[in-house]
């Protein structure tokens, strides 16, 4: 359960704070940027393809396929910033009921990323494995102390 709370407090993180204004690419499709989060909104409720920019990150929703709708979501480089999950990604298959950021985040904590597959997901698990097994080695570590303050304990009262 650790490992689900982090990567959906990762992701929401990210994706929470995500506003966007219209603009239009080359290609036609809505870029929305950080300045407000309706654009976004606009994207995900009607699984329009286009881009939702956030400073290291963009959500590329690409459409609709077997009544999902599909979302890349992945790091991007941004000067200044040394990111080590720059140029991963991961896509997920979120329901067309979903219909802004808050239920986007809302389903991927449910779902518990399930919809979701690719190197970035790969990597997030990695990370949370890696804290879930500090998490361990301090409480096995913590009982190893308690039992030696225990025996401790016991051959001071056998010596009395």
């Amino acid at each position: 359960m650790d490992k689900i709370k982090f990567l959906v407090l990762f992701l929401s993180i990210s994706v929470l704070f995500t506003g966007c204004s219209l603009v239009a690419n080359q290609s036609g499709k809505t870029v929305c940027a950080i300045e407000e989060q309706e654009c976004a909104n606009d994207l995900i409720s009607n699984c329009s393809p286009g881009t939702i920019q956030q400073l290291t990150h963009q959500l590329v929703i690409k459409g609709e396929e077997s009544g999902k709708c599909v979302m890349d979501f992945e790091y991007v480089p941004t000067e200044g910033v040394d990111n080590p999950l720059v140029g991963y990604k991961m896509t997920c298959n979120v329901p067309i009921s979903v219909k802004n950021i808050d239920a986007f985040n809302e389903y991927l904590a449910k779902d518990q990323f399930q919809s979701c597959n690719g190197n970035l997901k790969e990597k997030l698990d990695q990370q949370a494995n890696r804290v879930q097994e500090a998490k361990q080695n301090v409480l096995d570590k913590t009982q190893e102390a308690k039992q030696r303050a225990l025996e401790k304990l016991q051959e001071y009262e056998d010596s009395l």
